[in-house]
């Protein structure tokens, strides 16, 4: 991960050097005698911790906002330290006041770009954890995963079906949606099974964080996906539907060797009438099939219901 940051290696490398610098063009040595060891072992380890966290960032996460904003306030946090420790080495003069301005501004710098830092990361976690516990949910409840998307199976998929369509659940209104990666063969044919098994594990992710809580995603067959919409009227499941259409579409999946694959769906819904696991499937299927009929030579995605 840290070969994502090689412009905030290379910062951080021209700050520390930069203050060094500046520090002894504009000031004078201490002798060895005024040197106050306890202060410089004190305020410089607490300045190389400061580093060691910066590198544990950065060494963690991805580039983003997150990461700029509580890099950037470690780094300001680090220079006041930093700054600080630099005292104990150099005579600041009364002619020098610029350091007093670096130690009391660059600190509570840092400190308030850690903070919106820490705000910002505490909504991502939220995203994350609520992910986290579909998966949860998901391990816990069954063993019929999905080797390659590491979602559920056809057949645990349509037990819930069978349960949603049963007597007691029949005034709750849901919608069963079919998803399908248009010419999912070429990318196969092109970049090899394995590369494509990469990117069907790396689509169901992308559905998942599309989806609600209590919707159900599952893999029908191949490149084909199942999606249970848990109180959902046609108007909604089409809302969603195009949704999932423009997160694939949208979807910037790059190979092991870099190469970028473009991706394309299709899909098909039908909404709970009274209908059996067989029937509302045949229907969602004919739609899917309606939808891919109507995609263009440009492979854009299209939704239908019936």
């Amino acid at each position: 991960m840290l070969g994502l940051h090689k412009k905030w290696c290379l910062g951080i490398c021209v700050v520390v050097y930069g203050q060094l610098l500046i520090n002894a063009l504009l000031t004078t040595n201490k002798t060895w005698n005024e040197l106050d060891w306890l202060d410089i072992l004190g305020e410089g380890g607490t300045a190389l911790l400061i580093l060691l966290w910066l590198y544990f960032i950065l060494a963690a996460r991805p580039g983003g906002r997150v990461t700029n904003l509580m890099g950037a306030g470690l780094l300001a946090f680090f220079v006041g330290v930093f700054q600080d420790a630099l005292d104990e080495i150099f005579h600041m003069g009364a002619s020098t006041p610029w350091h007093s301005v670096v130690e009391s501004v660059a600190s509570p710098l840092g400190m308030i770009l850690m903070t919106v830092g820490l705000y910002f990361w505490r909504q991502e976690q939220g995203v994350v954890n609520r992910q986290l516990k579909k998966r949860e949910k998901l391990f816990r409840q069954h063993q019929l995963v999905d080797t390659v998307t590491q979602i559920t199976e056809l057949n645990y998929f349509k037990y819930h079906l069978r349960i949603a369509l049963s007597a007691k659940h029949v005034k709750r209104k849901f919608t069963l949606l079919l998803l399908d990666i248009n010419q999912f063969n070429r990318v196969n044919q092109r970049f090899g099974n394995a590369e494509g098994d990469r990117i069907l594990h790396a689509i169901s992710e992308l559905i998942m964080l599309n989806l609600r809580d209590d919707d159900l995603l599952s893999r029908y067959a191949g490149d084909r996906y199942a999606i249970l919409l848990a109180n959902t009227i046609e108007a909604e499941a089409n809302v969603i539907g195009q949704e999932l259409i423009a997160a694939i579409e949208h979807f910037a999946f790059k190979t092991l060797q870099g190469e970028r694959v473009r991706l394309a769906a299709s899909v098909g819904l039908a909404c709970a009438r009274e209908d059996s696991v067989d029937s509302i499937l045949m229907r969602a299927k004919q739609a899917l099939a309606l939808a891919k009929q109507q995609t263009n030579s440009s492979a854009l995605g299209q939704l239908v219901a019936v």
